[in-house]
């Protein structure tokens, strides 16, 4: 248990000043290591999508996939729909 002086005194204007200016710094202090974790999140998301994004551009198949279909040309005469082989 800690004693505290007199209001009336000049130490307990003192002893005031200086727990205020201390929590104060403390919420400075505090403030700032959350805004530090907040930025390093921020970066490490930045950083994952450019990550993500260039492994989808730099993996994308050469060449088309064959389905085994043959694309034909059809040819339209007389209302009717042919198929030009």
């Amino acid at each position: 248990m800690q004693l505290l002086p007199r209001e009336s005194s000049p130490y307990a204007t003192l002893v005031r000043a200086q727990t205020s200016g201390t929590s104060q710094s403390q919420s400075s202090i505090g403030a700032l290591v959350g805004l530090s974790i907040a930025a390093v999140v921020l970066f490490a998301f930045i950083i994952t999508v450019c990550v993500l994004c260039y492994l989808f551009i730099s993996t994308k198949p050469r060449s088309k996939l064959d389905t085994g279909l043959s694309l034909q040309m059809a040819v339209k005469l007389e209302g009717a729909l042919y198929v030009k082989k």
